[in-house]
């Protein structure tokens, strides 16, 4: 517990009211650090909004944390900070270099979410996951990559993926996918996040997929063997 002074209006008098704990994590750059208090101001009886500085050399912005006191409670609890500069997604080199195009769209939908536009994520994860099975299809498959490019999403699993884990997760991704764009669900017990482990999953099968080859083609059968 921590007692901080604030200002409360209309006279904007100082008051000092008792916070259950300070940030400790800043919302723009998502370094751990002890903030800088800046300055505060009551809302109303239930919530005070706090400003911080974030200490990290590399950021210095200025935030604000919103508290909200629950009935019957002496203390103020953060309930969010502001202004939120979501994480980007990260991807392994190998997808990056398949599909770029994978990465681009499943950032953005991932940047939706993170800004609750959860309406239109689902959609965007959907087409991501058509553009990194078309683009590893395309990569193995080059003199297929026309047909590749004009078959249905689900027919290129169906027809073209031989490895099974990848046509596992990717299929299942497609369901869930198609739940995101289309009027009516038929996995109702599943959400966005499963869609988004699916693809993952499906993205891990295909990094490995694509490294096994590699150190295959590398390390030919030689004397080395025992």
């Amino acid at each position: 517990m921590t007692r901080m002074d604030i200002k409360v209006p209309p006279d904007y008098h100082v008051q000092s009211v008792i916070i259950h704990a300070e940030p400790d994590v800043c919302p723009v750059c998502h370094h751990n650090q002890i903030p800088r208090y800046i300055d505060g101001n009551r809302v109303d009886e239930s919530h005070v909004d706090l400003v911080y500085q974030c200490t990290n050399a590399d950021c210095r912005h200025a935030f604000i944390a919103r508290y909200f006191k629950y009935v019957h409670s002496d203390a103020f609890w953060v309930s969010s900070l502001v202004p939120i500069t979501p994480e980007k997604a990260s991807f392994p080199e190998e997808i990056a270099q398949v599909s770029p195009d994978f990465c681009s769209i499943f950032a953005q939908a991932d940047l939706a979410e993170k800004y609750e536009l959860t309406l239109i994520a689902g959609c965007g994860y959907r087409k991501s996951l058509e553009f990194i099975i078309k683009d590893y299809l395309s990569s193995i498959m080059k003199d297929e990559t026309e047909a590749i490019r004009k078959t249905s999403l689900g027919s290129c699993i169906e027809n073209w993926v031989d490895d099974p884990k990848i046509k596992a997760s990717a299929k299942r991704a497609v369901w869930l996918g198609n739940d995101e764009t289309h009027y009516s669900r038929k996995w109702e017990e599943k959400d966005l996040k499963d869609l988004k482990i699916l693809i993952k999953l499906t993205m891990n099968w295909i990094e490995s997929s694509i490294l096994t080859k590699k150190y295959e083609g590398e390390m030919k059968q030689s004397s080395h063997d025992p």
